[in-house]
């Protein structure tokens, strides 16, 4: 079905219905809402509520994260992938019905949050000082005290390690005395009393030590200042043992709080929509997008529950119509594919269909291992099988397992198990001849095969989009259109593909004299395609000329873009051997085993990430820039239906 139809409904209910109305439509989630902007109509401003909305929201879910440290429950395997708890309507409406207590509770959870940060602050302060204390504990005197009636003292220390010879050394009078109160490899903590009549000479020799006064501002000794200090660190931490009990209670509520941030958000987005509408004293207008095969089921639920009428109609041809692609199972994995690329724009078809079974094919032959392909296949399997996975990660492991599929397809074709584990195993534990693993030919042991085998099927998958761009300009134009655009640039590169193989491989003179005929019909195509086009002789040779130069030398270099099949198809045979061999390398038959068992597990674990990721990248590529130059353009938008969007539960539908 590929891109579905869309139509316009424009729905007039009674303004006391809009409420229920909404709600139905967003139960539903079949339509796009547009906003209404017709002269003296009257819109509702409801930007205060959707910003109250926003503000509890952002508050739960920052509670939600705090409680989550101290909740019992634990998150189950692979957890983002897996779709909400799911609850019954009546109970969702029924505790959404207490969401200002669970914000209450929110507030709360935030302010001893809170309050924990700043004991833990206190506590790291109160830590720092009572470190920076300790060296003073055996003072004896008041350290804040500066001076007496007739003598000033010095606290403080070096950063060197001295002795009290050293310091007496460089202070010239009888008239002072030094006492150190602790000495380490690369500080000194001293006392030093002078008599004031000598202070200043003091003073400018502790400076030339490099002193350090102590800076203190307690009015009792060090060591009572480390006694108090190590009481409000208890008394804090009693504090913040209190409040994580209380949050741990809290953390029992953390699927009301959950609920009640899914209800908000639909809330939100109810509230968000209903800025759009149009009103007037007694009805509303709700216009809105929606796709053709929603229509019945969306209007027989508004006769049955609301006094409204509707109508339908097609989009004018300037609307900004949305696109929704729907496709059979085989080609739907490929719509993620599409919208990470561009949307269908007008004109545009679906490109999921077309590019599907080439994009399963060419990730298998550069992935290209069996062994790789059955792990990713079971993986992938177990994912779309199982219950409670989200629709769009079953989407994306549907892919995976056609993917999977096809690489254990031309793994088992090119001989690829794990590498070459089947015959390592034969020759160094069973000392046997190893079976021939190919079905068909080792790419190592033929690259050049490998190499036109690549170059053939990408001339196939550019073909089809060539052929697929013909049948768009015969529907849009005429069958000459279609004939033209396809044709001509077949004939060329098919018969250049021939004689060019010649610096390959022997061709057979029929192909070659096959290649020849096709050239030329090519060649003088393209001229008459051009000359077509533009319905002059003279100014259509020119530009077919030019066209043609265009038309080979760009093709030549989309076919050569496919030589990646063979890098990667032989990177990924290759690492794996290499895995292997490594794993073989020690003579004892049983460090062997083990050997080769660690380097099986960690070696071909870190080869299939890295070379899945590049299949990946690389099918994209070879679809983004070589197919979809062909025929597509893009530039569509996503059809973005009003529906409840929650992300930790999911209610039970009703409708």
């Amino acid at each position: 079905m590929a891109i579905l139809p869309m139509k316009r409904i424009d729905i007039i209910a009674l303004r006391k219905e809009r409420k229920d109305v909404l709600e139905m439509l967003q139960e539903l989630g079949c339509v796009e809402i547009i906003d209404v902007d017709r002269e003296g109509i009257e819109k509702v401003n409801t930007q205060p509520f959707v910003n109250e909305f926003e503000r509890d929201m952002d508050l739960a879910v920052r509670a939600k994260e705090i409680v989550e440290r101290y909740a019992d429950r634990k998150k189950p395997f692979l957890s983002s992938f897996l779709e909400g708890r799911v609850v019954d309507k009546e109970e969702f409406v029924q505790k959404s019905k207490s969401y200002k207590a669970t914000i209450q509770l929110c507030c709360e959870i935030m302010n001893l949050s809170k309050e924990i940060e700043k004991a833990e602050e206190r506590i790291n302060s109160l830590q720092t000082e009572f470190d920076s204390l300790l060296i003073w504990s055996d003072l004896k005197i008041n350290a804040a005290l500066k001076e007496t009636r007739h003598t000033k003292v010095y606290i403080g220390h070096f950063y060197k390690a001295l002795t009290e010879e050293d310091i007496l050394s460089v202070i010239d009078t009888d008239l002072v005395h030094v006492e150190i109160l602790q000495a380490f490899k690369d500080q000194t903590c001293v006392l030093v009393l002078c008599h004031k009549n000598v202070s200043l000479d003091v003073e400018k020799s502790l400076r030339q030590l490099d002193f350090y006064q102590f800076e203190y501002s307690y009015f009792i000794l060090p060591f009572e200042r480390l006694k108090e200090i190590e009481n409000q660190k208890k008394e804090f931490e009693k504090s913040i043992e209190e409040k994580t009990i209380l949050l741990k209670k809290h953390a029992q509520r953390l699927d009301d709080i959950e609920l009640v941030i899914d209800y908000l958000s639909i809330r939100k987005d109810k509230y968000e929509e209903i800025k759009k509408l149009a009103n007037t004293p007694h009805v509303v207008i709700i216009s809105a997008y929606i796709p053709e095969k929603e229509i019945e089921r969306c209007t027989n639920l508004l006769d049955k529950r609301f006094t409204a009428c509707f109508d339908i109609y097609d989009p004018k041809e300037e609307e900004d119509v949305p696109v929704l692609l729907e496709n059979n199972c085989f080609v739907q994995p490929m719509e993620t594919i599409t919208e990470m690329y561009a949307l269908p724009g007008k004109g545009d078809p679906d490109p999921s269909p077309v590019m599907a079974f080439f994009y399963y094919l060419l990730f298998g032959l550069m992935f290209s291992d069996a062994g790789y392909g059955l792990i990713m296949a079971i993986v992938s399997f177990i994912m779309v099988k199982k219950k409670n996975v989200k629709e769009s990660v079953k989407k994306t492991f549907s892919m995976f397992l056609y993917c999977g599929i096809s690489t254990v397809f031309w793994g088992a074709v090119f001989g690829s198990w794990f590498g070459d584990i089947v015959p390592v195993i034969y020759k160094e534990f069973l000392h046997k001849t190893p079976p021939n693993m190919a079905l068909w030919f080792n790419p190592i042991d033929f690259p050049i095969k490998f190499l036109i085998f690549a170059f053939l099927l990408g001339m196939a998958h550019l073909f089809s989009g060539v052929l697929t761009n013909g049948i768009i300009s015969a529907k849009k134009g005429s069958i000459l259109d279609g004939f033209f655009n396809t044709v001509p640039i077949i004939s060329l590169v098919t018969g250049g593909a021939f004689l060019g193989a010649t610096y390959l491989v022997s061709v057979p003179p029929v192909l070659l004299q096959i290649g020849k005929y096709l050239l030329g019909l090519g060649v003088i195509l393209v001229i008459l395609a051009e000359i077509y086009r533009t319905r002059k002789i003279l100014a259509g040779l020119g530009g077919g000329l030019y066209s043609l130069y265009n038309t080979f030398s760009g093709y030549v270099s989309d076919i050569l873009s496919y030589s990646r099949l063979l890098a990667l198809g032989l990177c990924t045979g290759s690492v794996a051997g290499v895995v292997n061999m490594v794993g073989v390398l020690p003579s004892n038959p049983v460090v062997k085993a083990v050997s080769l068992t660690i380097a099986f597990v960690l070696g071909h674990s870190l080869n299939f990430a890295i070379n899945a990721l590049g299949a990946y990248v690389h099918t994209n590529r070879l679809m983004f820039i070589e197919l979809f130059s062909k025929f597509y353009e893009g530039g569509g938008r996503a059809f973005k239906p009003f529906r409840i969007n929650t992300a930790y539960v999911k209610i039970k539908e009703e409708i």
